[in-house]
């Protein structure tokens, strides 16, 4: 069984992630943007931004005009130059597909899908036809997608690991349903505020998925 959580950071993917790999002994895909950022020698996912915004001020302190910085700026951003935003949403990208390819059943929290909406919010030139390709025919082999929208759930909980702009996340989600809808990916939305209506509810499908064989 393969099954995947998506939605904003804070909504309560991981919890319910972990919950269905302990409730139905499957393995929980431990590739993540936060493990991805540690591999490339950053504390946080954020922190790959800052990088980034270094190299420009670098730039500026080297006699570079602002009209110069903000061109660059615009490159790395739409994927014509070398920003490290972009390498790192390719190598999440890819890693998590390849560990999810090489096991018959999971759990993930997040999927490609996610991957591919925060490559577009940061970096949309990372996104090419063969990211789009990839994300969107592994997610649909996936037996069961749950989304978790932050109108039912959300909690910042300090992690320094999370913007505390919920706009930001807001436009993530925008990007988010826009994808599921515009290729037409079966998602089951847990609109339920409570943790033990949500669990409830997946406990329900993933039995009938099980029933079912």
């Amino acid at each position: 069984m393969r099954i995947a959580f998506i939605g904003a950071s804070g909504t309560g993917k991981t919890t319910l992630a972990k919950w269905v790999a302990e409730t139905y002994s499957l393995p929980l895909n431990p590739v993540g943007a936060r493990s991805v950022a540690r591999d490339m020698g950053f504390e946080t996912p954020y922190d790959v931004d800052q990088a980034d915004a270094d190299t420009y001020g670098k730039a500026l302190l080297q006699g570079s005009t602002l009209d110069e910085a903000a061109c660059a700026a615009m490159r790395e951003w739409s994927g014509h130059g070398e920003s490290v935003r972009a390498q790192f949403q390719l190598q999440l990208h890819r890693e998590k597909l390849r560990w999810e390819r090489k096991h018959e059943d999971f759990v993930s929290d997040r999927s490609p899908l996610d991957d591919m909406a925060y490559a577009i919010q940061h970096c949309c030139g990372a996104v090419d036809t063969d990211f789009i390709l990839r994300a969107v025919n592994h997610v649909r082999l996936l037996d069961a997608l749950f989304f978790c929208p932050l109108t039912a759930f959300y909690a910042h909980d300090g992690d320094k690991c999370r913007v505390e702009d919920r706009t930001y996340h807001h436009i993530f989600e925008m990007i988010l349903r826009g994808i599921v809808a515009g290729e037409k990916i079966p998602t089951v939305t847990l609109h339920e505020p409570g943790l033990q209506e949500r669990k409830a509810r997946i406990g329900t499908i993933i039995s009938a998925l099980l029933r079912r064989g």
